[in-house]
């Protein structure tokens, strides 16, 4: 029996290539680099330091997510100070 390759869509359920996943690896690495030096280049985040992988040292937040997403806090009622909806 032949093994199927695994299959990526993109947000329209377009097949994406090889050539498009690793682009969008270089994408987000180049994300993390920028995150990085707007840190100041620290490194520092809430969370665990397990294997002293940086990504698990990384807070993940709403604000991280809509940034991820290129959503305006704004736009869909959150409050980055009081981390809240409003």
């Amino acid at each position: 029996m032949e093994e199927e390759a695994e299959v990526d869509f993109d947000e329209n359920g377009n097949q994406v290539g090889e050539a498009e996943k690793e682009m969008r690896r270089d994408q987000v690495r180049q994300a993390r680099e920028r995150r990085k030096a707007e840190m100041g280049g620290s490194g520092h985040g809430k969370g665990g330091t397990e294997g002293g992988n940086e990504d698990e040292t990384t807070e993940f937040n709403m604000e991280l997510m809509l940034r991820t997403l290129h959503i305006d806090e704004k736009v869909i009622g959150w409050n980055r100070a009081e981390q809240r909806w409003v």
